[in-house]
Formats: C-alpha cells, sequence, structure tokens
C-alpha cells in the first residue's frame, strides 16, 4: 500500500461528499475530517463515540487483514446488525456470501484499504426487508499508528423505497 498523500485525500474527500446525500453519511465524513486534522489519517484513539452518538446505530468499524486481504467486524451498530442479519462482530467478510469479493462492497472497503482514500459507492440493498431499495456507505481509512490503514470506519445509510 502507498501512502496517500494530503492533495489526494483533498480531493477524495471532495469528490466523496459530493456523492452523498445522505446527512448520516455526510456527518460521518465531515467528523472523519475534524479528527484526522493535519494528519493523512485519524488515530483510532481519535474516534470518540460520544461526539458522534447519532450515527453509531449506522457505524461499523472492520479490522484490515493481510495476506491474503481480509476484514473483520470489529463493531457494528443496532442498525447496521438489525438490516444486515446480524450480529456481524467477530465475522470475516470473506466469509459472508453476499460480501465477499469480488463484488461491491468488497472492492470499495479494498479500494479504502489499500489506496487510503475515503470511498463511497451507491449499492442495492441485499437483505432481509423489502422497503430498502439501496444502501448509501461511506468508507474511512483509520489508522493505530499514522503509518499503514489498519481499520476502515464505514457508516451505512440504508434508504428506503419512500425516500428515493
Amino acid at each position: 500500500m502507498t501512502k496517500a498523500k494530503e492533495p489526494e485525500i483533498r480531493d477524495a474527500v471532495s469528490d466523496v461528499c459530493g456523492q452523498l446525500s445522505s446527512d448520516i453519511t455526510r456527518g460521518t465524513l465531515r467528523y472523519w475530517e475534524m479528527i484526522r486534522g493535519e494528519r493523512i489519517w485519524p488515530l483510532r484513539q481519535d474516534l470518540n463515540p460520544m461526539e458522534i452518538v447519532e450515527f453509531l446505530p449506522n457505524v461499523m468499524i472492520l479490522g484490515v487483514e493481510r495476506d491474503p486481504l481480509d476484514f473483520v467486524y470489529r463493531l457494528t451498530g443496532t442498525q447496521i446488525d438489525e438490516n444486515m442479519a446480524g450480529p456481524l462482530k467477530g465475522r470475516r467478510v470473506s466469509e459472508l456470501p453476499h460480501q465477499a469479493g469480488p463484488g461491491e462492497y468488497w472492492s470499495l472497503l479494498q479500494a479504502t484499504a489499500e489506496r487510503g482514500l475515503p470511498c463511497t459507492r451507491p449499492m442495492p440493498y441485499v437483505g432481509q426487508y423489502s422497503d430498502f431499495k439501496r444502501c448509501e456507505l461511506v468508507a474511512l481509512p483509520l489508522s493505530a499508528d499514522g503509518t499503514c490503514v489498519d481499520q476502515v470506519l464505514v457508516t451505512v445509510d440504508f434508504i428506503a423505497i419512500l425516500d428515493d
């Protein structure tokens, strides 16, 4: 993985922000930018759940494993677990048939982990509820020591058919 540079981060944040329509995903992106400060990536310990209480039900943190690449759910909000047939905590993305690569979700996580840049993609909702049409996701890199992306903060807003 090549460490992202400030202009790339700034451009990626601007691009991602322009694609987001949800208050939940935009709010998480703004918070990530705030705790990032002057660094390339925010440190995991900078994340204060009390500062993003309104987004927590829609937040997940995934650990990045390399050789081979995989992602492990470390934290999942209540909306995530409910709408994605959870609980997901402790599970590997590669173990879940509708999430394992290749696919849109895997590609989103992979791009964030490997490029170290914020990413977003609209995705169809795959789950137990027929009221949801799609999901809006934002994936944001986190680092334990500032040298590599070892966790990905993901926020998901579930867009109901009637909301579109």
